[in-house]
């Protein structure tokens, strides 16, 4: 299991989300998951205002279908495309 962080672009980020108008993204506040639509151009600006803090999630977030996290006023997980994401970063078991 890979424990290093793979921070990535703002471009790579919008690529391996899904193509709809809304994406689903949670927060885990003080033990509970907290989940939330974002607007996708909303979510394209976070991600372009935190362009240094945006990283390919761990397994539980890859398993979870939200594979990208962003450092927004703590971590934000932001559901992926699966098929996109393994395309562009391979689990290595």
């Amino acid at each position: 299991m890979n424990t290093d962080k793979r921070l990535i672009t703002v471009e790579e980020a919008i690529s391996l989300l899904n193509e709809d108008e809304r994406v689903h993204t949670f927060r885990d506040t003080s033990g509970m998951l907290l989940g939330a639509d974002i607007d996708r151009v909303s979510l394209i600006e976070i991600l372009k205002s935190n362009s240094d803090k945006i990283e390919i999630g761990g397994e539980q977030c890859r398993r979870m279908k939200h594979g990208i996290v962003v450092n927004y006023k703590g971590n934000l997980f932001i559901e992926t495309n699966t098929d996109k994401l393994n395309d562009f970063d391979p689990i290595n078991d």
